[in-house]
């Protein structure tokens, strides 16, 4: 068995089995790859430059070649349409990545709770997530410098500085250095090398005082190279001694000191490091730091095992997989460059023929070089002696050239899928509107295998930036803290659990855009989801309008106009319950609050009823009608509190109880006013009872008095009519009796005096 060199840079396993602590040997091994890597790189730097160089605007010739044949007459002018083909497949991908509701669709593996079915954790952490990132103004920035760098040269690199920020900044191609055997695929690369700078202040910050010193040396940095490249990046060092009249490093210090940014920016240079990543025996990652101007003798950082794998550290986007192989990816700079080059050449050559068709041609009639002078007077034009003009008309066929061009184009179309909306040319026929509709649909738009690789590369990003924003143990003094502690808790405020954001159990992946990048089709295929929106359910249907009005005024303006629903408020048997509910309590009736209840939807619906009675209180007291509305409010903020009650059993509706039961102390204090005007109206109520009651005794007493006095009036009256009556019967009884006697006395005379016997007088009754 061969003994491995113990002078390679890249170490091997021992003839023991055992592997090295970490595959590069020390820090000149590390500068002695990046240096070869870098050589390597040279053949595929030049071409890549000439690409850039159409795309920036080089003419097809080198001016100087056109002078010294005597050519610069000719029109030498790049028309930008490699310029327009990038600008314009890039603001696909922008459509893509941006024209979406949320940058991501997440699935955190938790199920709906029953008890609030309009909360969606993913939908929740989609929108917070989402939040998070567009409020950090690079990524804009960096995203489109990644997918132009895609575009031109096939690769665009997105890189994290260490293992806590979930920021990632974007790279050219240039500064990627890779062997040239590695192979097309993230996890196969065994080495990376990524060229970029630091700032005199940020490195600075590292050693600032005992602490910061302290805490960057058990990170893995070397305090003294850090002051070495310090100062190294020094523009003037000699004046920089005496300016604080010190050493270089305490005047670069105190510099530093006193305003970081503008030291860094006027006194020192960038300090330019390369940023190895290689891939350990056990699969971890290792990332070393080492200047890059020149060999020092240790690394700037030291990372060793610091990522589980190379998804961690970067991530690629690629336009293609090329034939497996790193080197072999091209973009769609490589693709065009011939035939934009080319389309250049015959354009300048129809400006040329145009030109010399157009021009005034002399024939010299003597030998001889000789200076020309033509003069114009007005219409009149005066020949230089020894010439004559040509009666002749040089026609080139410029048909034919602008022919040959629109077939390079077609060539082009037809081997990257890069289409024009309309060729150029004289005499075009007009189109058709299906053939306007058929090329709409094609301007601009992706490949169908391009969107999903482009996809692929996308879910990466956002895995890893979500995987570090939602990371518990993020450090305080890392950057981007606090804009990762500020998701968390926006998270954890809406009620999302804290195993929903794991990243070992959440899987996240970017949103789809309509339209595969290309905004005439997300016209297109938005008023075909309006048209089908008949039968969709009435999530569907909002969000077929949702996105159709995306379409029209793009997704930042849509809630604007269509605020998205939550389910919640979307009508469900819950609702329909919860509204016989309410009819129940405004009928006085006691309402059993169930514990399987959704108590989110019921709060919705049972707390506007509540809020309209006391809003109609508050506004006019005396049109409210208490009787009724006392004992619905009184049962309904019961009603309410058994379901608050339920909420507050768990623990991360911490936030929503508190504004609910700010709601229940709102109405409970309307409920107070209804209470007190009704007790004062009930005792007005009562008092004029009394009142009436007094009132109505003394009718009733008046009206007894006025009974009797009449009563005693008709007795006495019917009393004198009795002994009237009653004296004038005795009148006529002692009348008829008197009478009576008379005649039995005159009856009895005359029977004597018949008889013959005399009797005397009789005496005269004594009155009674």
């Amino acid at each position: 068995m061969e003994t491995p060199d113990p002078n390679a840079p890249i170490q091997t396993l021992t003839p023991t089995g055992r592997a090295p602590k970490s595959r590069i040997k020390d820090c000149s091994a590390a500068y002695q790859l990046y240096v070869s890597i870098k050589d390597a790189d040279a053949e595929a730097a030049r071409y890549r430059t000439k690409i850039q160089g159409l795309i920036d605007g080089n003419p097809p010739y080198r001016a100087s070649d056109l002078e010294a044949n005597a050519q610069k007459w000719r029109s030498n002018v790049n028309f930008r349409e490699a310029e327009s083909i990038i600008d314009t497949n890039a603001a696909s991908i922008w459509e893509l990545d941006m024209e979406v509701p949320r940058l991501i669709t997440v699935d955190c593996g938790l199920d709906v709770d029953p008890q609030r079915p309009g909360i969606n954790y993913n939908d929740i952490i989609a929108e917070e997530y989402t939040r998070a990132v567009m409020d950090w103004p690079d990524y804009f920035y960096n995203r489109m410098l990644c997918t132009k760098e895609m575009l031109v040269t096939g690769i665009g690199p997105m890189f994290w500085t260490d293992r806590y920020d979930w920021r990632p900044q974007a790279a050219k191609r240039a500064s990627m250095l890779v062997p040239p055997n590695s192979k097309a695929a993230i996890g196969q690369i065994e080495l990376i090398g990524i060229r970029h700078s630091y700032q005199a202040h940020e490195l600075y910050a590292k050693i600032a005082d005992e602490k910061a010193t302290r805490l960057a040396a058990e990170a893995g940095w070397s305090t003294d190279l850090i002051r070495e490249v310090i100062i190294r990046s020094a523009k003037n060092s000699e004046n920089a001694d005496g300016r604080f009249q010190g050493t270089l490093i305490e005047s670069l210090q105190q510099q530093l000191k006193n305003n970081d940014f503008a030291a860094s920016e006027n006194y020192c240079n960038p300090i330019r490091v390369i940023q190895l990543l290689v891939k350990e025996y056990s699969g971890k990652v290792s990332r070393h730091i080492i200047y890059e101007d020149e060999e020092l003798p240790g690394y700037l950082y030291v990372g060793q095992d610091e990522y589980d794998s190379m998804q961690q550290a970067l991530c690629l986007f690629m336009w293609n997989i090329g034939d497996g192989y790193f080197k072999s990816v091209k973009g769609l700079g490589h693709r065009i460059y011939p035939h934009v080059e080319l389309s250049n050449r015959f354009i300048n050559s129809t400006v040329d023929g145009a030109s010399m068709s157009s021009s005034f041609i002399l024939e010299p009639t003597t030998g001889g070089a000789q200076k020309v002078n033509v003069m114009r007077l007005g219409p009149v034009t005066i020949l230089p002696s020894g010439f004559r003009a040509i009666q002749h008309t040089f026609a080139p066929n410029l048909t034919g050239l602008i022919g040959v061009r629109n077939m390079l184009h077609q060539i082009l179309n037809n081997n990257t899928g890069v289409y024009k909306k309309q060729l150029e040319g004289p005499e075009l026929p007009e189109r058709t509107a299906t053939e306007v509709t058929t090329e709409e649909r094609k301007a601009a738009k992706l490949e169908k295998n391009q969107i999903s690789i482009h996809y692929l590369h996308l879910d990466a990003l956002h895995k890893e930036m979500f995987r570090r924003l939602a990371n518990p143990s993020y450090p305080s003094e890392a950057p981007g803290y606090e804009e990762a502690k500020a998701f968390r808790d926006r998270c954890k405020k809406r009620g999302v659990p804290s195993e929903a954001l794991d990243p070992k159990t959440a899987r996240v992946k970017a949103m789809r855009a309509i339209g595969n990048g290309s905004a005439v089709m997300h016209d297109m295929v938005t008023r075909e989801l309006v048209s089908m929106a008949g039968a969709m359910d009435e999530i569907g249907r909002r969000n077929a309008m949702r996105d159709r009005v995306a379409s029209l005024v793009g997704q930042t303006m849509v809630n604007r106009y269509l605020p998205e629903a939550g389910r919640d408020q979307i009508p469900t048997s819950e609702h329909s319950l919860a509204m016989l509910e309410n009819n129940d309590i405004m009928a006085g009736q006691q309402v059993v609050v169930g514990v399987d209840q959704p108590h989110a939807i019921h709060w919705l619906v049972h707390l506007p009823k509540l809020m309209e009675i006391a809003s109609a209180f508050m506004q006019n007291p005396g049109q409210v009608n208490l009787q009724m509305a006392l004992p619905a409010m009184q049962i309904g903020l019961q009603h309410l509190s058994q379901h608050l009650q339920e909420f507050a059993r768990d623990p991360s509706r911490k936030g929503q109880v508190q504004v609910m039961e700010g709601q229940i102390k709102e109405l409970a204090k309307v409920f107070q006013q209804m209470q007190k005007i009704a007790q004062a109206q009930a005792q007005q109520a009562q008092q004029a009872q009394q009142q009436q009651q007094q009132l109505v005794a003394q009718a009733q007493q008046v009206m007894a008095d006025r009974e009797t006095q009449t009563k005693l009036a008709e007795i006495q009256k019917n009393f004198e009519v009795k002994m009237a009556n009653m004296i004038k019967q005795n009148e006529i009884r002692t009348a008829k009796a008197i009478h009576s006697m008379r005649l039995s006395d005159m009856k009895a005379a005359a029977d004597l005096q018949r008889k013959g016997i005399v009797q005397p007088e009789p005496a005269e009754p004594e009155p009674t």
